[in-house]
């Protein structure tokens, strides 16, 4: 049975995320991605019932149940006003393409009769992927969690935004990390 006192609220919430979409898109078409990054973070939580200003932050298992519909409207915003150079499917064709690449020299190993193992792979993938995309720590602010990011659509690599959905501006444990590509693959 339906409570009475929840629809109101869930409405509220719907037109909430509904609003922040339109104000992503409003930063994307004037070029604030610095805005549109934190209007990802702020939708994605938001979707995901998890509360902002508690220091929420999303999880493995959110990532995973995260709704296909939500992420392809944030993605679909992030590819059409970056002229397909920011968005989800940008991160996952990168790391996609880093994970051929580790299955590449694991094969040629293979073939060599090189049998020693890849130190923590999975690793390895997610700190290419930072790196290609633009995501280096900077050295001294490193405790901090801060990463040297440039919100610019000309001066940065592909891939490079969004961020925050991913990281909260912290680091992030590698399963959380496979947790949102897998969920990013099944748009592909």
């Amino acid at each position: 049975m339906i409570n009475q006192r929840q629809i109101p609220h869930q409405i509220q919430e719907f037109l909430d995320v509904e609003t922040d979409c339109r104000k992503l898109e409003q930063s994307m078409i004037s070029n604030k991605w610095d805005l549109a990054d934190n209007l990802t973070e702020q939708i994605m939580l938001k979707t995901s019932g998890i509360k902002p200003w508690n220091k929420g932050e999303m999880n493995a298992p959110d990532f995973k149940t995260f709704p296909l519909d939500q992420l392809k409207r944030i993605d679909n915003l992030w590819t059409k006003y970056s002229q397909g150079k920011f968005g989800f499917t940008v991160q996952y064709r990168i790391y996609f393409q880093i994970c051929a690449e580790q299955e590449a020299i694991r094969i040629e190993r293979e073939k060599n009769n090189d049998f020693r193992l890849i130190e923590q792979p999975q690793i390895i993938k997610c700190t290419k992927f930072a790196l290609r995309i633009g995501w280096q720590w900077k050295y001294q602010d490193s405790r901090n969690g801060r990463r040297q990011i440039t919100f610019n659509l000309n001066n940065s690599p592909p891939g490079n935004l969004p961020i925050k959905a991913w990281t909260n501006g912290k680091y992030k444990p590698v399963q959380v990390f496979h947790a949102f590509m897998y969920r990013i693959s099944q748009l592909t």
